[in-house]
């Protein structure tokens, strides 16, 4: 049996979220926007998340908050992070604190999409 895959994406606005939707339309995704995380959103991530995708650019305190989430997070979710060129010394952290990969902004919400593609169908498929 399958699971319906669901995607969080920490975010300051809605930008990515909506592009990921309209990027995974018709597909049997569910895309969740959140600015925060609070106790029973990181219950949510830990049970029914397939994807935690922090965006550290837009985040309050440019990156630190989501360098606080990523360690809360570490090793009980899948999560990638999306940086600019200027946290690029937090890269290395990231991988440490268990990101599966990051990427680096500019990118397009069609080729995130694509690459995120891969993450959620390998933890989608239950045994």
């Amino acid at each position: 049996m399958q699971s319906t895959p669901q995607v969080i994406v920490l975010e300051e606005t809605p930008w990515l979220t909506s592009g990921l939707r309209r990027e995974w339309s018709g597909q049997n995704v569910r895309v969740l926007f959140r600015d925060s995380i609070d106790s029973e959103m990181e219950s949510t991530i830990r049970n029914e998340c397939q994807l935690l995708i922090i965006d550290m650019e837009t985040l309050p305190v440019t990156g630190v908050t989501g360098l606080k989430i990523a360690r809360k997070m570490k090793r009980q979710s899948n999560f990638l992070c999306l940086i600019n060129q200027d946290q690029r010394d937090h890269a290395r952290d990231l991988i440490d604190l268990g990101a599966i990969c990051y990427f680096e902004k500019p990118i397009s919400v069609h080729e995130l999409a694509s690459r995120c593609q891969q993450f959620i169908t390998q933890t989608s498929i239950s045994p």
